[in-house]
C-alpha cells in the first residue's frame, strides 16, 4: 500500500441553477473503489478525501466506511477547499513528502475558454460561475 500517496474524490448530482445528474456521485464511488484496490490505485483509505452531493440515482450507494461528512446536500467550493488544505497541513505538520495526489471531480463542468475549465458547485450555473477551476 502506497502511505504517501492520497486522493481527493468529489462527486455532485444535485444543482441548485441546472438539471441534476445522475452519474457523477456513482463514477466518484467507482474511482474511490479503484484507488482502494490493489491492482488500483492501492491508496489507504485514510488518505482518500471525498466529498459527495446527495444522490437519488439507484446506483449511487455511498458505503458506510464513508465519514459522515463525506454527504452533504449541496457542495461547494469552500468544502474542495477544505480537501486541499487538509492534504498541506499533514504535510505541514509531519514533514510528510507525498507519492501520486489524484484528484477526481465529476458533475457540470463550463469551459471558460479553451484553455480553462470549471467544474460547477451545486449552486453554480454559467452566470454565477461558481466552480472549481481546473
Amino acid at each position: 500500500m502506497a502511505d504517501n500517496d492520497y486522493a481527493i474524490v468529489v462527486g455532485i448530482n444535485k444543482y441548485k441553477h441546472l438539471r441534476d445528474l445522475k452519474g457523477p456521485v456513482n463514477d466518484a464511488m467507482c474511482f474511490r473503489d479503484w484507488l482502494l484496490a490493489p491492482d488500483g490505485g492501492n491508496v489507504s483509505p485514510d488518505n482518500i478525501k471525498v466529498v459527495l452531493s446527495e444522490s437519488e440515482s439507484p446506483h449511487a450507494c455511498p458505503d458506510s466506511s464513508l465519514p459522515a461528512n463525506a454527504i452533504s446536500p449541496v457542495v461547494d467550493i469552500s468544502q474542495i477547499e477544505r480537501l486541499f488544505t487538509e492534504l498541506i497541513d499533514i504535510a505541514d505538520e509531519t514533514g510528510h513528502r507525498f507519492g501520486r495526489l489524484y484528484v477526481f471531480l465529476a458533475g457540470h463542468g463550463l469551459g471558460l475558454t479553451p484553455t480553462e475549465t470549471v467544474v460547477l458547485m451545486s449552486e453554480g450555473d454559467a452566470w454565477r460561475r461558481s466552480g472549481f477551476n481546473i
